[in-house]
Formats: structure tokens, C-alpha cells, sequence
């Protein structure tokens, strides 16, 4: 992702749920934005955070409806979203 600056994307902590440690770094470094593909873990980040989420995934997302902060995204025919094309 040549367009990304690396030292900007964030990973999990060791021997934390990734769940927990993605809204712990949105919390505490203040992110605004948040690019996610797991439906489960975008509506929690919705719970517990005030970030905007764009939810790339095929998976239809759970029924989330959060009016301004979610966006889902999904490639072709319901397939997964693909950038390189």
C-alpha cells in the first residue's frame, strides 16, 4: 500500500483480544477513522468508540446502523472489496 504510511497502521497488542486492543488505540490516540473487516469487530468499535467505520466486507453487517459513522463497503456482485483493479 504505497499510499499509506506504514508507521500509521496500528496492530493488535500481544495476548489482548484484538477486539479490545483496536478500541483501546482508537480511544487513546484519539483516531477519528477506522478501516475494519470484520462485522463483529466493527460494531463494537461503533459501541465503545466515537470513530467513523468503514466496513470492508461481503458479510452483510449485522444489522449496524449507525447514521453517519458506518460505512460499508463491498467489491462487485457482493464479493470482497478489491483496490487492486
Amino acid at each position: 500500500m504505497p499510499f499509506i504510511d506504514l508507521s500509521r497502521i496500528r496492530t493488535g497488542f500481544p495476548d489482548i483480544d484484538g477486539t479490545i486492543s483496536k478500541v483501546y488505540r482508537i480511544n487513546s490516540e484519539s483516531r477519528r477513522i477506522h478501516f475494519e473487516d470484520v462485522p463483529e469487530h466493527a460494531k463494537t468499535i461503533l459501541d465503545y468508540t466515537g470513530a467513523h467505520v468503514f466496513l470492508l466486507s461481503n458479510s452483510r453487517p449485522l444489522g449496524l446502523v449507525e447514521p453517519g459513522r458506518l460505512t460499508h463497503i463491498t467489491g462487485a456482485n457482493d464479493g470482497m472489496p478489491d483496490f487492486t483493479q
